[in-house]
């Protein structure tokens, strides 16, 4: 048997969509403080501009959604579009006509950091930062407030993510590392807005970028959460069960969450009767990873 050698340049694992946005939304740690409390909050560094700037042409300066939240959005762009030295931090400033006055009085948010953009979002794309006034510390979410959960016990295993296909609005799902009372169980938000424009609270469930395996089974069903929502903010769907429903309590677990990650590969030779029987290697750079053993095609379909 031949044995072939599978080279996977890095670059294109991360090629994603030039028409994506990268979206940071705030609360304002400075709510409750007595002086900065109207102050704007700014994004300043190597992503935006070095210092605050003031007005319509405002380079670094959120915009107000409301109750204390505030949004910045890099339009068209992906992490992509950055470096990995290029950082960024977070100030309020007042916002008065007199922009020297402004930036003279700006203070920063020191428990915030300065965080590189690419290691900040990673491979998500819109990010809420829920903030303690007591502290100033804040803890990172990918739900909006207000939302609703829905836990779902997936079918396909805890390597890969579902998604739940809520009426005209699609939510990749995510797990809790470490968490043991949600082995196996991932969760996705329901946000106000997908409540307000969905008015029949059914959904799917599919297998990320296989569309085909999808919950439940039958194509022509759907799971109605209405009742379930009604009763509760925070819902659970078991999807390796026949018939799955929405429940207000949570199901059996299943298998425990881990770092580890797995690499699906679709033969490339599945048509070439010399190397289509090929033993795959990856390699990154000039190292072959777990040398000599190669890729298992063990319950797979390999052509």
């Amino acid at each position: 048997m031949k044995h072939g050698c599978l080279g996977i340049v890095a670059s294109l694992l991360l090629t994603v969509s030039a028409w994506a946005d990268l979206t940071i939304h705030l609360q304002s740690p400075f709510r409750n403080d007595a002086t900065a409390s109207s102050y704007i909050p700014h994004i300043t560094g190597g992503v935006t501009d070095y210092n605050p700037g003031f007005g319509a042409m405002s380079k670094t300066m959120m915009k107000s959604e409301g109750d204390d939240w505030y949004v910045y959005t890099w339009a068209g762009k992906t992490v992509a579009d950055f470096q990995d030295w290029q950082d960024f931090e977070f100030k309020a400033c007042p916002n008065t006509d007199d922009y020297n006055y402004n930036n003279n009085n700006c203070v920063s948010w020191t428990e915030g950091g300065k965080t590189k953009i690419t290691a900040f979002f990673g491979t998500e794309s819109e990010i809420w930062l829920y903030t303690d006034t007591a502290d100033k510390s804040y803890t990172k979410s990918f739900m909006a407030p207000g939302s609703k959960i829905v836990w779902f016990k997936s079918p396909w295993g805890n390597k890969v993510l579902p998604q739940m296909v809520f009426g005209a609005d699609s939510v990749l799902m995510r797990f809790k590392e470490g968490d043991k009372d949600k082995c196996g169980w991932f969760y996705g938000a329901i946000t106000p807005d997908m409540m307000k424009t969905n008015h029949i609270k059914v959904a799917h469930f599919t297998r990320y970028k296989a569309p085909w395996y999808v919950i439940p089974v039958n194509r022509d069903s759907v799971i109605d959460f209405t009742a379930a929502l009604q009763a509760q903010d925070t819902i659970f769907v078991d999807g390796t069960v026949a018939g799955p429903v929405a429940d207000v309590k949570i199901g059996t677990l299943g298998e425990c969450f881990d770092p580890t990650r797995r690499l699906h590969v679709y033969h490339p030779w599945r048509t070439n009767t010399t190397f289509r029987d090929s033993t795959f290697f990856i390699k990154i750079d000039n190292n072959i990873l777990n040398e000599p053993t190669g890729l298992s095609a063990e319950g797979e379909y390999k052509y």
